[in-house]
């Protein structure tokens, strides 16, 4: 696992859940809850534009690419910046949203061996339904509603063979309107968020 910061995207899209947002279902409702009081709550601090990136601001977002566990001091000295300055640049891009930090997982070292791409066809009035459906599924890194021959892209992740058979029959099966599909299953992953990968790791020279 890696800590990384994901820079908010201005692009609209189709997408109802993204690779980098998928977790591991692990925590219960209590966990979960109690995690969520930690998270940083969104708005403006004082002395600073809510729609502006400063110059400083888009630097800082280089450095916590580049190292999500740099500390406001760490920034500072590189940045030419007093820590409590650096320190609230950090804590306006966190509270505007402009960045917000992740840990990259990468699901075959946690026993997500198998890792498959369903490409669906869907008739128009259950596109939207069926998307949705899916991308509140467990197994869901992307699902995204594509112009093509296929309506829905699932990128999804499994134990093995046996939990996406589970997936197709039992999951996929029942939604309305599916009329085709197509799975590719992944066999090596080679890049990943930009990143290169060996045998599910970052390369030495992309980390």
């Amino acid at each position: 696992m890696c800590p990384l910061w994901t820079v908010k995207e201005r692009i609209p899209s189709r997408a109802l859940t993204r690779a980098d947002s998928w977790r591991l279902h692990r925590l219960s409702e209590d966990q979960q809850e109690i995690l969520a009081r930690e998270q940083v709550v969104p708005g403006t601090p004082d002395g600073f534009d809510a729609d502006e990136v400063g110059s400083d601001e888009r630097r800082l977002i280089g450095l916590l690419a580049g190292n999500g566990r740099i500390t406001a001091a760490e920034a500072g000295r590189i940045l030419d910046l007093s820590q409590s300055t650096a320190y609230r640049l950090i804590q306006s891009t966190l509270r505007r949203g402009i960045v917000r930090p992740r840990v990259e997982v990468e699901p075959a070292q946690l026993g997500y061996e198998l890792e498959a791409v369903i490409a669906l066809t869907i008739t128009p009035g259950a596109i939207q339904a069926v998307a949705g459906e899916l991308a509140r599924h467990p197994s869901a890194r992307y699902v995204s509603i594509v112009a093509g021959t296929s309506s829905v892209i699932h990128q999804g992740v499994f134990r093995n063979e046996d939990e996406m058979a589970d997936f197709l029959t039992r999951d996929l099966a029942p939604l309305p309107g599916i009329t085709a599909l197509q799975v590719s299953v992944v066999l090596r992953m080679l890049r990943r968020y930009w990143l290169y990968r060996e045998d599910g790791r970052f390369a030495p020279d992309s980390a």
